[in-house]
């Protein structure tokens, strides 16, 4: 959920404190304020209202009459926002050809790159890096090539081919020794569960790389996988950078 979000829920939350409160004062000015008000206005209540309508949530007016429990009212807006963005961001999926590898699940839920980083902060820069190449937006020379239509597309370390995602994480061989250790736990989840040729069909490897949770994997196994392409991600990464660094 987006910061945008966040600040709503808690601006969701604080109306909820006056609508349960004993002011009586400031539940008449909330129902005027929202009642006279129009969109344009700067006043609190009239764009709580605005917000309220974006959400699909009751209006200040039937909200002061309900005067639903904290924790009740608390659940109702969570899930609320957390549908509306849910929503914003499977149609974001389908315009932006960066996300192509994004999986994104029917009912929102923590993603596994995050599950799988869980709290230690080295877990969590591995997570970031691979969040970026998951996003579409890390550097490579392809995409660099594409995006500023100068330079050249060949891969800085070998010079072989195009350096896209694909060919720094499963491709190039000056890469081959930091690629090996997470590669060979990644295969051998995978030949627990009879999918081992996953690792080597063109159409699906970088996708498990990437993002394996809509392929139909376990659970476990998928937060396991999650965790070896993390340690793939962050290890390519760190050896590409010293390497050109040192060129």
């Amino acid at each position: 959920m987006p910061i945008e979000g966040h600040q709503h829920l808690r601006q969701i939350g604080l109306l909820g404190q006056i609508a349960r409160g004993q002011n009586s004062k400031m539940q008449l000015l909330a129902l005027r304020q929202a009642a006279m008000k129009g969109f344009r206005s700067s006043s609190w209540f009239a764009f709580i209202n605005i917000t309220l309508a974006r959400y699909d949530l009751p209006d200040i007016a039937a909200i002061l009459q309900w005067q639903p429990g904290k924790e009740q009212w608390k659940s109702l807006a969570k899930k609320a926002v957390a549908k509306y963005w849910h929503s914003w961001l499977l149609s974001e999926l389908t315009s932006r050809v960066s996300l192509l590898h994004l999986c994104v699940p029917v009912q929102p839920k923590t993603h596994g790159i995050w599950v799988a980083a869980a709290h230690s902060p080295k877990a969590v820069r591995r997570a970031v890096i691979k969040g970026w190449m998951l996003c579409g937006i890390y550097s490579t020379a392809e995409r660099c090539a594409n995006l500023y239509k100068e330079g050249e597309a060949n891969c800085q370390l070998c010079g072989a081919e195009t350096e896209s995602l694909e060919h720094i994480l499963l491709v190039c061989p000056v890469l081959e020794e930091v690629r090996g250790n997470p590669l060979c736990q990644i295969r051998q989840i995978l030949a627990g569960l009879e999918l081992e040729s996953l690792l080597d069909d063109p159409t699906w490897r970088l996708q498990l790389i990437l993002d394996c949770s809509g392929m139909g994997i376990p659970a476990q196994e998928a937060i396991s996988i999650e965790q070896a392409s993390q340690l793939l991600c962050a290890a390519v990464h760190n050896r590409r950078e010293l390497m050109l660094d040192m060129s």
